[in-house]
């Protein structure tokens, strides 16, 4: 297939970024329609609010550990075959999902469509593939928008496919639409040229799912259990062994499931650093809005809205990435990196002070989750362009995977904070108090302060993109 010129891009590699955007886009929904479907899931399985969480959760503990697998064996055996068995998983993950009959099974299938976070990072080494090198930055800057788009129809459309059908059938079209990417992934997206020869890291990953997923369990039973009591406790102390072993493990073996060496490199370093904040800020603020909006007649807050309303309020969020998105290729043009990353970051805190300080009427909430969006899509386009960048083209799966890994370590965290703080404040209902509300979104504005602290250390760093 051909690739592009030195002086722009050729008939095949237009096709192939449209192929690969539409991958992105099917994503993109997945990742969002189910969040303003919880609520209602939470109610049709009767599960409690911290485990709704894990549908969250459980797919982004197992994207942290997945991604970097798929980046070595897209690195090692093409980015393009492990792009469509990553989509291909995720197509059952999908199926599955629309079939499950509780909610531990909805969450075991969402574990399975995690599998599908590879597809971003990878998408991202294939544009750095194929695409010239002064064309990389727009590359990426096509899928995020992209991206971006499939979160805002995820968003809009999924209180109305629940309204109308079956929270089931959020699942169910976006198997269909993941079905098409395969199809046009194989036909039309090219082999990669570029390979190298690693092992897999499977003692690297299990102490990583591991560390993750007891923590996360300790963050989500704290509350009803006792955050002192002897499993929780047990949970936090496991979790963090088999962290600091992984750390261990990661720094001595040959070829490591995600070579914390590249962290090293101040730009990867700090890049990778506010990315996980980033994370952190935005799924916190996506667990914690549809039930900020939607309320109860126990509380004083939100505005009694239907399921079909609840996704209308997180849109706007998509929107404002997708604006950024394509704004960001331009701004790294004309200024040193750490200008619009910064920015991001600080669009996040302002967003999250904002839904803090106010959030008694509609236009409270759907101006600041815009905001959180612009920032969101600057901060996600400005450090994945960094980390590609930064990296010799032999590592650009592995590095961008673990850019995107901690970035869902972020979100793992954030949601599942979230959830511990309502759940710590409740009123007589069992419902959370705005108190609550209040806390876990200072929580996020100050994480993505500090990102953006974060961010500000690179601008000494931009001789140092190769």
């Amino acid at each position: 297939m051909d690739t592009a010129d030195d002086n722009g891009m050729g008939r095949a590699v237009i096709v192939a970024i449209t192929v690969l955007m539409v991958a992105d886009a099917a994503f993109g929904f997945q990742q969002t329609a189910v969040v303003p479907a919880i609520p209602t899931i939470q109610e049709a399985l009767h599960a409690s609010s911290t485990w709704s969480a894990w549908l969250l959760s459980g797919y982004l503990v197992t994207s942290a550990v997945t991604t970097p697998l798929f980046g070595k064996l897209g690195d090692r055996f093409g980015k393009r075959l492990l792009l469509i068995i990553s989509l291909f998983v995720f197509m059952l993950g999908s199926i599955g999902a629309a079939a499950a009959g509780s909610i531990a099974m909805l969450i075991g299938f969402r574990a399975l469509q995690g599998v599908g976070g590879a597809v971003f990072p990878l998408s991202f080494a294939i544009v750095h593939d194929v695409f010239p090198q002064q064309k990389v930055a727009l590359g990426i800057s096509m899928l995020t928008s992209a991206f971006a788009g499939g979160m805002a129809i995820g968003f809009g459309a999924s209180g109305f496919i629940v309204a109308a059908l079956s929270w089931r059938w959020i699942f169910a079209f976006g198997a269909v639409v993941v079905a098409l990417s395969i199809i046009l992934a194989y036909i039309w997206v090219p082999h990669s040229r570029t390979r190298t020869h690693s092992a897999l890291d499977l003692t690297g990953a299990l102490l990583l799912a591991l560390g993750l997923s007891l923590l996360l369990v300790a963050l989500t039973e704290g509350e009803h259990m006792g955050w002192l009591s002897a499993p929780i406790v047990a949970a936090f102390v496991l979790g963090l062994v088999s962290l600091c072993g992984w750390v261990a493990w990661d720094l001595r073996v040959a070829e490591p499931l995600l070579d914390l060496r590249v962290l090293a490199k101040p730009v990867v370093l700090y890049t990778n650093l506010a990315s996980l904040l980033v994370g952190y800020v935005m799924f916190g603020v996506f667990y914690l809005v549809p039930f900020l909006v939607r309320g109860g007649d126990a509380v004083s807050y939100g505005f009694d809205v239907n399921p079909a309303m609840i996704g209308l309020y997180l849109m706007p969020a998509s929107i404002g990435q997708g604006l950024t998105s394509l704004l960001a290729a331009r701004l790294l043009q004309y200024f040193s990196p750490a200008w619009p990353f910064a920015a991001g970051l600080l669009l996040c805190a302002a967003g999250s002070a904002s839904l803090a300080l106010w959030h008694g009427t509609p236009w409270h909430v759907i101006l600041p989750v815009f905001v959180l969006g612009a920032g969101f899509g600057l901060a996600v386009q400005v450090g994945t362009a960094l980390i590609t960048l930064s990296v010799p083209a032999t590592e650009t799966a592995v590095a961008t995977s673990l850019n995107s890994v901690l970035r869902r370590m972020g979100g793992s965290f954030g949601s599942q904070i979230a959830v511990a703080l309502t759940a710590a404040m409740t009123v007589s209902a069992g419902l959370p108090s705005e108190s609550a509300f209040v806390v876990a979104f200072w929580a996020c504005a100050a994480a993505a302060i500090i990102g953006a602290m974060f961010a500000w250390a690179i601008r000494r760093q931009r001789r140092s993109l190769v």
